[in-house]
């Protein structure tokens, strides 16, 4: 397989690629082959008809097939020696598609590729930059110390004495109406809920229970 890159822009190549003949004819002989082995020939057997009357018959599809194999092998091949840093998929286009005696002639088709462009760093030894470095307050430290004394602390059992703020507390309530609810014992928050009396018991428990 022959190559060639020709330089289009900064960011673009064009890759020249020529697949030799006889690498099209041994692809091409593969292909024929195992059609052969799988279409039913009228006259023979399925998979006894001769190759050369399946390569007759089916041209076409084994060029076709023959294409889709080499093709993408080709230009495949033809980045990875190039060194090209390619971005993308190849825009890929055969050049002799109409070839006249396929399987005996060699494959040509050019690719076009969009690269990374080339950079130059500039002089970088030398430079000084200032680090930044956020100062640590005694105050910032005993938030983190509390905070993790709250995340590993348990609770324990307080009988002696009544339910104070910041206290956890677990009970079992059960409420009723001696009558029923009227509207008086709706209230109306300023976000528009409405509540009824006795709602706000949480904020009466701290000495209550």
């Amino acid at each position: 397989m022959k190559t060639e890159v020709v330089d289009t822009s900064e960011t673009r190549k064009e890759i020249k690629i020529e697949v030799g003949a006889d690498e099209v004819r041994a692809e091409f002989d593969r292909v024929a082959e195992e059609y052969a082995r799988a279409v039913a020939v009228p006259g023979f057997r399925k998979g006894h008809a001769p190759v050369a009357v399946v390569r007759t018959r089916y041209k076409k599809d084994i060029q076709g097939d023959v294409l889709k194999r080499l093709v993408p092998e080709a230009v495949e091949r033809a980045i990875t020696e190039s060194g090209l840093g390619v971005i993308g998929q190849p825009d890929v286009h055969l050049d002799n598609e109409g070839l006249e005696k396929f399987g005996q002639e060699a494959i040509s088709l050019h690719a076009h590729v969009e690269v990374m462009p080339a950079v130059e760093l500039g002089e970088y030894k030398g430079i000084e930059a200032a680090r930044r470095t956020r100062p640590v307050t005694d105050e910032a430290v005993e938030r983190v110390i509390e905070n993790l004394r709250e995340a590993s602390a348990s609770l324990q059992p307080v009988e002696d004495r009544a339910a104070e703020e910041g206290d956890t507390v677990t009970a079992d309530i059960q409420g009723r109406y001696v009558e029923p609810p009227s509207d008086e014992d709706l209230q109306r928050e300023p976000d528009g809920r409405a509540r009824r009396r006795g709602e706000d018991l949480y904020h009466r428990v701290p000495g209550g229970l």
